[in-house]
């Protein structure tokens, strides 16, 4: 169910953001851009015992303002697979996460660095398999505020992005924020 409303969540911004693009060429200025973004994330486990791991990271993102202030939406998953042969154990997760935010920043003919905070809503479902027996579990609803930082390369309609964005789960331990890195491809005006 879950993973229909990221998909369905994707294709409406998608959607939604095509047309805007036609509708903010006519505005002077507004700039709405859609980047597909991959990257990884160092993600806190609880399970077996409290540990991080790397994952891989994909979605789409799309801003609609000016380059000095803009508004940002992003809809992402990730998902991984740990064995501990020792034990019998098998642990599957995976999570949808939807950002919603601000981004501020500056231009230059070929470069652009931007700051970017807003708040992020996850959903993480989990498989446990012990001995052959599993169980899946899904987390409450999860908000948290996010920040980061990035820049962009490029022209003027096609711009490669990286960012470094801190989803802050906890304040009092920073092993249990995640880190994102990601790189994408920005097309728009």
């Amino acid at each position: 169910m879950k993973k229909r409303i990221t998909i369905l969540v994707g294709v409406l911004v998608l959607v939604l953001f095509q047309g805007a693009t036609a509708w903010a060429r006519s505005l002077q200025g507004i700039q709405v851009q859609i980047e597909p973004v991959v990257g990884y994330e160092r993600a806190y486990k609880p399970q077996p015992q409290p540990h991080t791991k790397m994952r891989f990271l994909y979605g789409v993102r799309a801003s609609a303002g000016y380059s000095y202030l803009s508004a940002e939406i992003e809809a992402s998953r990730a998902s991984d697979s740990e064995a501990y042969p020792a034990q019998v154990l098998t642990i599957d997760e995976t999570a949808e996460k939807v950002k919603l935010g601000l981004r501020s920043g500056f231009d230059r003919p070929h470069a652009s660095f931007f700051f970017r905070a807003g708040g992020q809503a996850q959903w993480v479902s989990r498989t446990t398999s012990l001995v052959g027996v599993s169980t899946t579990t899904k987390d409450p609803l999860s908000i948290d505020p996010y920040a980061g930082i990035g820049s962009e390369i490029g022209g003027p309609h096609i711009r490669l992005t990286g960012s470094a964005t801190v989803v802050f789960q906890d304040f009092n331990a920073w092993s249990r924020n995640e880190l994102q890195t990601t790189v994408g491809v920005k097309i728009g005006k």
